[in-house]
Protein backbone atom coordinates (compact mmCIF):
# COMPACT_ATOMS: atom_id res chain seq x y z
CA UNK A 1 0.00 0.00 0.00
CA UNK A 2 1.14 3.56 -0.58
CA UNK A 3 2.68 5.23 2.45
CA UNK A 4 0.68 8.12 3.88
CA UNK A 5 2.11 11.42 2.72
CA UNK A 6 0.87 14.98 3.07
CA UNK A 7 0.43 15.44 -0.67
CA UNK A 8 -0.06 11.94 -1.96
CA UNK A 9 -1.36 13.04 -5.36
CA UNK A 10 -1.31 16.03 -7.62
CA UNK A 11 -4.55 18.02 -8.13
CA UNK A 12 -5.43 15.78 -11.07
CA UNK A 13 -5.37 12.00 -10.94
CA UNK A 14 -5.62 9.45 -13.72
CA UNK A 15 -6.97 6.06 -12.70
CA UNK A 16 -5.94 2.90 -14.49
CA UNK A 17 -8.37 0.04 -15.03
CA UNK A 18 -7.38 -2.03 -11.97
CA UNK A 19 -8.38 0.44 -9.25
CA UNK A 20 -11.61 1.26 -11.09
CA UNK A 21 -12.63 -2.39 -11.49
CA UNK A 22 -12.07 -2.89 -7.75
CA UNK A 23 -14.13 0.20 -6.98
CA UNK A 24 -17.00 -0.77 -9.25
CA UNK A 25 -17.04 -4.35 -7.94
CA UNK A 26 -16.54 -3.34 -4.30
CA UNK A 27 -13.40 -5.47 -3.91
CA UNK A 28 -9.64 -5.10 -3.50
CA UNK A 29 -8.54 -1.47 -3.24
CA UNK A 30 -12.08 -0.04 -3.13
CA UNK A 31 -11.59 1.56 0.30
CA UNK A 32 -8.36 3.25 -0.81
CA UNK A 33 -9.99 4.60 -3.99
CA UNK A 34 -12.99 5.88 -2.04
CA UNK A 35 -11.03 7.51 0.79
CA UNK A 36 -7.89 8.74 -0.98
CA UNK A 37 -9.29 9.65 -4.39
CA UNK A 38 -13.05 10.12 -4.56
CA UNK A 39 -13.51 11.68 -1.10
CA UNK A 40 -10.24 13.63 -1.25
CA UNK A 41 -11.09 17.36 -1.50
CA UNK A 42 -7.58 18.14 -2.79
CA UNK A 43 -8.19 16.21 -6.01
CA UNK A 44 -9.79 18.52 -8.55
CA UNK A 45 -10.17 16.13 -11.48
CA UNK A 46 -10.37 12.38 -11.86
CA UNK A 47 -9.47 11.50 -15.43
CA UNK A 48 -9.36 8.27 -17.41
CA UNK A 49 -8.32 7.34 -20.90
CA UNK A 50 -10.86 6.16 -23.47
CA UNK A 51 -9.06 2.80 -23.61
CA UNK A 52 -9.69 2.41 -19.88
CA UNK A 53 -13.43 2.63 -20.58
CA UNK A 54 -13.12 -0.15 -23.14
CA UNK A 55 -11.11 -2.35 -20.77
CA UNK A 56 -13.57 -1.79 -17.94
CA UNK A 57 -16.50 -2.65 -20.18
CA UNK A 58 -15.13 -5.94 -21.46
CA UNK A 59 -13.78 -7.06 -18.07
CA UNK A 60 -17.07 -6.31 -16.30
CA UNK A 61 -19.08 -7.78 -19.16
CA UNK A 62 -17.18 -11.06 -18.79
CA UNK A 63 -17.36 -11.05 -14.98
CA UNK A 64 -20.80 -9.64 -14.25
CA UNK A 65 -22.70 -9.38 -17.52
CA UNK A 66 -23.40 -6.75 -20.13
CA UNK A 67 -26.02 -4.81 -18.13
CA UNK A 68 -23.67 -4.36 -15.17
CA UNK A 69 -20.89 -3.31 -17.56
CA UNK A 70 -23.08 -0.73 -19.34
CA UNK A 71 -24.37 0.67 -16.04
CA UNK A 72 -20.78 0.95 -14.74
CA UNK A 73 -19.62 2.76 -17.88
CA UNK A 74 -22.56 5.19 -17.60
CA UNK A 75 -21.64 5.84 -13.96
CA UNK A 76 -18.02 6.52 -14.89
CA UNK A 77 -18.87 8.84 -17.77
CA UNK A 78 -20.95 10.95 -15.41
CA UNK A 79 -18.30 11.05 -12.67
CA UNK A 80 -14.93 11.45 -14.41
CA UNK A 81 -13.35 13.27 -17.31
CA UNK A 82 -12.55 10.98 -20.24
CA UNK A 83 -9.57 12.34 -22.13
CA UNK A 84 -9.96 12.69 -25.89
CA UNK A 85 -8.05 9.95 -27.68
CA UNK A 86 -6.53 12.13 -30.37
CA UNK A 87 -4.83 14.28 -27.71
CA UNK A 88 -2.91 11.37 -26.19
CA UNK A 89 -2.33 8.95 -29.07
CA UNK A 90 1.20 10.10 -29.95
CA UNK A 91 2.34 10.16 -26.31
CA UNK A 92 0.84 6.68 -25.78
CA UNK A 93 2.55 5.44 -28.94
CA UNK A 94 5.90 6.71 -27.72
CA UNK A 95 5.47 4.87 -24.40
CA UNK A 96 4.54 1.69 -26.30
CA UNK A 97 7.58 2.09 -28.56
CA UNK A 98 9.94 2.45 -25.59
CA UNK A 99 8.36 0.25 -22.91
CA UNK A 100 7.23 -3.36 -22.54
CA UNK A 101 3.76 -2.54 -21.20
CA UNK A 102 0.22 -2.89 -22.50
CA UNK A 103 -1.23 -0.31 -24.86
CA UNK A 104 -3.95 0.43 -22.29
CA UNK A 105 -1.30 1.23 -19.67
CA UNK A 106 0.45 3.47 -22.20
CA UNK A 107 -2.80 5.40 -22.65
CA UNK A 108 -3.17 5.81 -18.88
CA UNK A 109 0.38 7.15 -18.66
CA UNK A 110 -0.16 9.44 -21.65
CA UNK A 111 -3.35 10.80 -20.09
CA UNK A 112 -1.48 11.53 -16.86
CA UNK A 113 1.40 13.18 -18.69
CA UNK A 114 -0.88 15.40 -20.79
CA UNK A 115 -2.81 16.53 -17.71
CA UNK A 116 0.20 16.89 -15.37
CA UNK A 117 -1.54 14.33 -13.19
CA UNK A 118 -0.67 11.44 -10.93
CA UNK A 119 -1.19 8.05 -12.61
CA UNK A 120 -2.64 5.52 -10.15
CA UNK A 121 -2.18 1.81 -10.87
CA UNK A 122 -2.69 -1.39 -8.95
CA UNK A 123 0.49 -3.43 -8.66
CA UNK A 124 1.25 -4.96 -12.07
CA UNK A 125 4.26 -7.06 -12.99
CA UNK A 126 4.97 -5.29 -16.27
CA UNK A 127 4.83 -1.82 -14.69
CA UNK A 128 7.07 -3.02 -11.84
CA UNK A 129 9.56 -4.46 -14.32
CA UNK A 130 9.68 -1.20 -16.26
CA UNK A 131 10.15 0.82 -13.08
CA UNK A 132 13.12 -1.36 -12.18
CA UNK A 133 14.71 -0.56 -15.55
CA UNK A 134 13.95 3.16 -15.61
CA UNK A 135 11.51 5.51 -13.86
CA UNK A 136 8.67 7.01 -15.85
CA UNK A 137 8.69 10.71 -16.73
CA UNK A 138 5.59 11.46 -14.65
CA UNK A 139 4.15 11.01 -11.18
CA UNK A 140 3.12 7.36 -10.86
CA UNK A 141 1.76 5.69 -7.74
CA UNK A 142 1.08 1.99 -7.26
CA UNK A 143 -1.35 0.57 -4.72
CA UNK A 144 -1.53 -3.02 -3.53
Amino acid sequence: MIKKEKNLFKDNIVLDTGPLIDYLCNTGVVEFVQNEVIDNPKIKNIIISPITLTEIFYILCRQKGEIFAKDSIDLLRAAVKVELEFKIREIAGKYKCERAISLADCYTLATAKLNSATALFKKEEEIDNELKNEPFDLDLKIIE
